[in-house]
């Protein structure tokens, strides 16, 4: 339990630094600084815990129905239950963009995160949902108990877990821009 709190500390400043560095070009200097816990830091802890707790309600009544219809359907579980998870899996990638929002301490409503991703729901689904399983699949996949290959996954992991911040960062910042823009251009239209 020690070990998990203190790997999900870590886990959530790394992810807020990146966020930030990505987002807002700042870096934080000083080793105190970084590893500090402040409130940006508790409200990533609880948007994150809202949306993970979010999405396995949401989860819960299809995984059951998938497993119905699994009963009267001679087919393949895997398949089953992947149709049934499209709709949850868009729905936590439009809503994703909460968590870059809460990183840099801008509007992290659920609404916000909805209106900003209006439209650009599917692209979204691949880059924050799809594209980390496949990445998660591979590293799996060359994952050994060799103590020669650990390291290697372990970088590997570390690598691509920047990748997916970066991606989501980078989504967040392009959509609000184009967001802000589509706004801009109802507003002048109406004036």
């Amino acid at each position: 339990i020690i070990l998990l709190i203190i790997n999900g500390y870590f886990y959530i400043l790394f992810t807020i630094i990146c966020h930030r560095l990505f987002l807002e070009k700042k870096v934080t200097t000083g080793l105190i600084e970084t590893l500090k816990w402040n409130k940006t830091s508790t409200n990533f802890l609880l948007t994150s815990f809202a949306l993970g707790i979010s999405m396995a309600v949401a989860i819960t009544p299809i995984f059951f129905i998938s497993l119905a219809i699994m009963d009267n359907i001679d087919s393949n579980q895997f398949i089953v239950t992947s149709i049934t998870m499209v709709p949850i899996v868009y729905l936590f990638a439009r809503l994703s963009l909460i968590l870059p929002a809460t990183a840099i301490d801008q509007d992290s409503s659920w609404s916000s995160a909805w209106n900003i991703s209006k439209g650009n729901g599917w692209n979204l689904c691949f880059l924050v949902s799809i594209f980390p399983l496949l990445t998660g699949f591979v590293i799996d996949s060359i994952s050994s108990t060799s103590i020669f290959v650990k390291p290697l996954t372990s970088m590997l992991s570390i690598v691509v877990l920047i990748y997916e911040i970066s991606i989501l960062s980078n989504s967040y910042k392009e959509l609000r821009i184009k967001n802000k823009t589509t706004q801009q251009g109802a507003v002048g239209g109406l004036a």
